[in-house]
């Protein structure tokens, strides 16, 4: 397997449009196994937890503490919000962990839907969305006070002969305040699909030189066996890393959104 199996898209045409059929089926069947492991997972919590339902209370509880630090107490009502971020981007990174045969036959590591940009985008667009609605919930219009900070700091600060920088000061700092919130789509969809993808490519790399290895009949050699398994680890610490990144990241954004600021 080369470099450019490792990002291949499987594309079809779509009323006129060329979409990534593998990423959209994908990610549907992962949002659809998502609701119904969740309804399943429901109806079986019980008042003395099993192994699953305590590694699930111990992820809450660790996300209600990092809601806590960060924003508060109303911090910790954006939990549900985050962690479904969470499990779904983590589901999508570890599914490149398993194996197709959707290839001419041949066995392949699957293609993670957040190795596309399109998938990555989507979420930071959906977070961005959201940590400005919950702003304005929790602040109403003088959410969008923050768009002009520090102004309202230079008006009390500089001296009078200097007011007159005001007016351009304004519209800069506008601008950068601007940026900044649209550069979080950025950062938060870019970063995900980039780590996810050159992982992928270092994973389909390495499965390539067992492959190689194999059909080459090297006896006496651990590679065959010991690769593997380094590759899966790999996976798995690289999608559990991304995924916790990108809820942080996006737990970070919200509690800056609702945070009482005075000195605005």
């Amino acid at each position: 397997m080369n470099t450019s199996e490792a990002i291949e898209y499987y594309i079809v045409p779509f009323l006129g449009y060329r979409v990534h059929a593998d990423t959209i089926s994908v990610t549907w069947m992962l949002i659809a196994a998502a609701l119904i492991g969740g309804y399943l997972f429901s109806r079986k919590i019980s008042p003395v937890p099993g192994r699953l339902q305590s590694a699930a209370e111990l992820l809450v509880e660790y996300y209600h503490e990092l809601a806590f630090n960060m924003a508060g107490k109303r911090g910790r009502r954006y939990v549900p919000y985050v962690m479904s971020i969470f499990l779904f981007v983590l589901s999508c990174n570890w599914l490149g962990l398993f194996p197709s045969f959707l290839k001419y036959g041949h066995v392949q590591i699957s293609m993670p839907p957040t190795r596309d940009l399109s998938t990555t985008l989507a979420l930071a667009l959906i977070s961005f969305v959201a940590f400005q609605y919950f702003g304005f919930r929790e602040k109403g219009w003088r959410y969008i006070l923050h768009y002009f900070y520090p102004i309202p700091l230079l008006v009390r600060s500089l001296p009078k002969f200097l007011l007159f920088l005001i007016p351009p000061l304004f519209v800069l700092f506008v601008f950068l305040n601007i940026v900044e919130e649209l550069a979080r789509v950025l950062s938060l969809s870019v970063r995900l699909m980039g780590n996810i993808l050159g992982e992928h490519i270092v994973a389909s790399s390495l499965l390539g030189f067992v492959i190689i290895v194999m059909e080459l009949s090297i006896v006496f050699t651990p590679i065959p066996d010991v690769l593997p398994i380094f590759i899966l680890f790999l996976g798995m610490l690289t999608g559990a890393i991304q995924a916790f990144i990108f809820s942080v990241l996006t737990l970070s954004y919200i509690a800056h959104a609702v945070e009482m600021e005075e000195e605005h």
